[in-house]
């Protein structure tokens, strides 16, 4: 019934917060065509100089696009909150002109809306985290999803770069699909910007060891659990592209939390701990975080589920 109301059904939908939210998601999905060519306009006049990084994948985004503004000199509230249609082209509308680097966070929920990601955003680095089931329902398979998905490259100018998962054979595959240049992360031997030695020190985050640029780093983040590296290497991935050393780009993102409802640490006045993983519920990330909380030392870890998307 989203998106579908008439003018008589208004009333009734302000009269609740779940109405207004849904009467409001209706009315930016009818000025998405409107806003899309604003946006177009925009980014090639106001943002010609900007380098914009935009960020997709079937789960990670928000967390990566978060890491990688801060990678790039900026602040982790720098980045989209809302990322789909319209909430993408207003991401690039609220961007200022003098602003050197801007991360957009890009998702769809549907096919062909990718293809019009690239042509609004036209960025000058692509970073694709991961191709994973949320889509199935919408796309049909993880092969449709990526074809999708690796639209966001046709974006690309000649001189921009893809920043690729290499572990995720989805995501790799579409190295074979542009003639831009890649840089791959991730915790394989054969990625350009890697990781190994990773231990969780709960509560408190994690530590490996970053390997980039001929360097090995140690690291120590906020974030927990193996999963949580991915985002802190495709940041370093980004910034390394846009030419920071890696000295200036690891201390920022050691600082970085936990993205709200994604494995958050939460210390409740009795003393008991809950980690937060509700944002959304796609198998994967059921996996991951059951994963962290099994390495977890407690004498007790209780899990509590709700629908599985």
């Amino acid at each position: 019934m989203r998106g579908h109301y008439t003018p008589r059904d208004i009333p009734s939908l302000l009269r609740t917060s779940i109405g207004r939210r849904h009467l409001r998601i209706a009315i930016l999905r009818s000025l998405w065509p409107l806003l899309r060519r604003l946006a177009m306009i925009y980014r090639r006049v106001a943002l010609r100089h900007t380098c914009l990084a935009v960020v997709t994948g079937s789960f990670g985004k928000t967390t990566t696009a978060r890491a990688i503004s801060v990678a790039l000199g900026g602040t982790d509230r720098d980045v989209n909150s809302h990322n789909f249609t319209s909430h993408v082209a207003l991401a690039i509308l609220k961007t200022p002109p003098w602003r050197r680097f801007a991360v957009i966070e890009a998702a769809i929920d549907g096919a062909g809306q990718m293809i019009q990601y690239a042509k609004m955003i036209r960025p000058d680095v692509a970073v694709v985290t991961c191709i994973g089931s949320e889509h199935n329902r919408s796309l049909g398979s993880l092969q449709s999803t990526r074809n999708e998905k690796v639209r966001i490259l046709a974006g690309l100018p000649p001189g921009g770069v893809a920043v690729l998962n290499g572990d995720d054979p989805n995501v790799r595959w579409m190295a074979t699909q542009t003639q831009n240049r890649i840089i791959t992360f991730g915790l394989g031997e054969m990625n350009d910007v890697g990781a190994s030695h990773i231990t969780l020190k709960w509560p408190e985050g994690t530590q490996f060891k970053v390997h980039a640029n001929g360097k090995t780093c140690q690291m120590s983040i906020r974030l927990l659990g193996r999963h949580m590296v991915y985002p802190i290497l495709a940041a370093i991935a980004t910034a390394l592209v846009e030419g920071f050393p890696l000295e200036q780009i690891l201390p920022p993102l050691e600082k970085l939390s936990p993205t709200p409802g994604r494995l958050e640490p939460i210390q409740l006045p009795s003393g008991a701990l809950i980690l937060r993983d509700d944002f959304k519920s796609p198998l994967e990330t059921i996996d991951a975080a059951l994963d962290v909380f099994g390495k977890i030392p407690a004498k007790e870890r209780v899990v509590v589920l709700g629908e599985v998307s």
